[in-house]
């Protein structure tokens, strides 16, 4: 073997490491971004709308609670106010709630919501069926 055969088979064999170290990074890679969105596709994505109806003899104001999302969300906390202050229970609600208007409240603070899921977390009614 002369040497420019040993100097080759070395130059060939330092790039064989390099472009295996390279594939290896680039596996690794594709790995961790397929981690990502894999779980991004499960994301909850709540939706709180508030809703206006006129039902002719009553109207009815509330705001409703959606998941959205693909996966299912956890609801931690939830917190009504009105303006800076801290709306805390039935009966401070009540008390902001213009007289003649039914209250109803359902607590979702706790619950998980599943995909797909709505409802009407605050709804007041005023009219003949209050």
């Amino acid at each position: 073997m002369g040497k420019s055969t040993i100097i080759l088979n070395t130059a060939l064999g330092i790039s064989a490491v390099a472009i295996s170290a390279a594939a290896a990074f680039i596996a690794w890679d594709q790995a961790q971004t397929a981690k990502v969105q894999k779980d991004a596709s499960v994301l909850p994505a709540i939706q709180i709308d508030r809703f206006e109806n006129d039902e002719g003899a009553s109207i009815s104001v509330g705001f409703d609670v959606e998941n959205a999302g693909i996966g299912p969300a956890f609801m931690r906390s939830a917190t009504l106010r009105d303006g800076d202050e801290e709306l805390q229970g039935y009966e401070h609600l009540s008390g902001v709630v213009p007289l003649g208007m039914k209250l109803d409240v359902e607590q979702l603070t706790g619950r998980t919501l599943c995909t797909e899921f709505t409802g009407t977390a605050l709804g007041r009614r005023r009219g003949t069926e209050a």
